[in-house]
């Protein structure tokens, strides 16, 4: 039978750790793959990047995709939603929320003062002719139009500044029942995959981590007998 026909192109698939899972080995980027057996079933793993390509020594594990995402589930529902966890959750995400719009605040206000300076420049060149030239006039209403919308997007900004440290902590405990997908997206900044094991982390500080055991025969190496496709993983 042809091949093709055995194995036929199938569309993209999901996989939830793409762009967070690591080479435990090699350190390297992990990517999504799939190969389709004999029996039209679905198989998708997660490969390291630098092996497939042969950047490295890295030996090369694989290992199961659907195992993989199962066993983080898992996880994350057993460890983030103790009361303990979560307030400590709640604490980080709360820090690094305000400093993130801290910093766009700071940002925003600086070009704002920009726009403003850039204005009374023109003002006062104004002032001292009597033949004001077309292009002034034309610059002062562009700048005019971008300080209103810098002070709009300030006064969002402040909207959004010291969001109360319990609105976070019901958001976090209210995502117990979400699919996994939806906990690893939410939750999960990054996963490291070793031979035996993962370490997963779960919080916006990078500081709050799982470690996942395998059971025996969970990782598959580079010698099997099928073709894993690239896909966008």
């Amino acid at each position: 039978m042809d091949k093709r026909k055995r194995t036929p192109q199938s569309r993209p698939y999901q996989y939830a750790f793409s762009g967070k899972i690591y080479c435990g080995e090699c350190g390297s980027l992990m990517t999504g793959e799939y190969a389709i057996g004999k029996l039209k079933k679905l198989y998708r793993y997660y490969t390291c990047i630098a092996h497939k390509k042969r950047l490295n020594n890295c030996s090369g594990c694989r290992i199961g995709a659907d195992f993989l995402e199962e066993k983080a589930g898992e996880a994350l529902r057993n460890t983030i939603f103790a009361p303990e966890v979560a307030d400590r959750l709640a604490d980080d995400v709360y820090k690094c929320y305000n400093a993130a719009v801290k910093t766009k605040l700071s940002s925003v206000q600086t070009e704002l003062s920009d726009v403003v300076s850039r204005m009374n420049n023109i003002q006062r060149n104004i002032e001292k002719t009597t033949n004001i030239p077309d292009v002034l006039i034309e610059r002062l209403s562009d700048l005019e139009k971008q300080k209103k919308e810098l002070s709009a997007k300030i006064e969002c900004e402040q909207l959004k500044y010291n969001i109360p440290k319990t609105y976070i902590k019901e958001f976090i405990l209210g995502c117990k029942n979400k699919d996994t997908d939806s906990l690893i997206n939410t939750f999960v900044t990054k996963i490291t995959v070793y031979e035996d094991h993962a370490i997963l982390e779960y919080d916006a500080s990078g500081e709050n981590e799982i470690d996942i055991v395998f059971e025996p025969h969970t990782i598959w190496r580079s010698g099997w007998d099928s073709n894993p496709r690239a896909a966008d993983g």
